[in-house]
This record gives structure tokens, C-alpha cells and sequence, in this order.
């Protein structure tokens, strides 16, 4: 287990090392183009004089540099806190409105299934007036007869 954490670390400790002369070299690389030197030095001038400014002003007065860093995280925490209301603002809504329209969708669907069975109850009580009418058909004798006239038989469809 020993032997493990010392790979490790020593690996490790070669892939910083790799990164870091990997970082360098192309560090150096870079400043070989004079536009690029040029941004560099540009950019490390504007940064020192920044830091510079910021050091100036906290030695002048310390309290106001704070107490205006103290303003600003407040502000910036007071418009962070009002962008997470409008976002719940948002997301409850939204959830609401999903919730009625997931109701209003099954209540449509029950509505619909329900007409639906009304209608198959329907066509069964048809089909089966259907079959009565045709059993009462089919049952009448050839030779009976209606008063004077003699019943014609009938042939359904089926029987054809």
C-alpha cells in the first residue's frame, strides 16, 4: 500500500513538473512573435498599474476601500437573491400552468372514454334490436299468413 502512494506521488510529481516545462516552453514559444510580446508586456503593464491603483487607494483609506467592496458584494448579493425570486417566480408558474393543462388533458381523456363506452352500450342495444327484428323475420312459416296474405320468407344476408 506504501509502495502504491509513492508511485502516485512520484507520478504526480512528474506530471506537474511536465506541465509546468511544458508551460514555460510555451510561454517562450509565444514571445518569439513580436505581436504577441507586444500584447504581453501591454497587458503585465496594465495589470501592475491596476494592482498599483487598488494598493494606492486601500493605503489612503482603508475603511472606504472596505466598506465600498462591502457595498458592492451586498448590491451584487441583493441582485442575485431578486434573479432567484424571478426564477421561482417563473418555475411556479410554469409548474402551475403544466399542472392544469396535465388535469384539463385527463379530464378530456376520461370525457372521451367515457363517450366512447357510451356509445359501444349504444351500438350493442342497436345490433342486438337487430338480431331480434331478424329472429322475428326468420321465425314465420313459409305456409303462414298475415290475415289473407301469405308471409313472403325472408333470406338474410348471411344466408345468401
Amino acid at each position: 500500500m506504501q509502495q502504491q502512494t509513492n508511485r502516485e506521488t512520484k507520478s504526480n510529481s512528474k506530471l506537474v513538473r511536465g506541465m509546468l516545462i511544458g508551460a514555460a516552453v510555451g510561454g517562450a514559444v509565444a514571445l518569439l512573435d513580436r505581436p504577441t510580446r507586444t500584447k504581453v508586456q501591454e497587458r503585465s503593464n496594465r495589470a501592475k498599474e491596476t494592482v498599483g491603483q487598488f494598493a494606492k487607494e486601500v493605503k489612503e483609506d482603508p475603511q472606504g476601500m472596505k466598506d465600498e467592496l462591502v457595498n458592492r458584494v451586498q448590491g451584487a448579493t441583493e441582485t442575485v437573491k431578486e434573479a432567484v425570486e424571478d426564477f421561482q417566480t417563473v418555475y411556479e408558474k410554469t409548474t402551475g400552468e403544466i399542472a392544469e393543462k396535465v388535469n384539463d388533458v385527463e379530464q378530456d381523456s376520461k370525457e372521451a372514454l367515457s363517450a366512447t363506452k357510451g356509445i359501444g352500450e349504444d351500438l350493442q342495444e342497436a345490433g342486438q334490436k337487430l338480431k331480434d327484428a331478424k329472429e322475428e323475420l326468420t321465425q314465420s312459416d313459409e305456409g303462414e299468413t298475415n290475415g289473407n296474405q301469405p308471409v313472403a320468407k325472408t333470406t338474410s344476408i348471411q344466408e345468401r
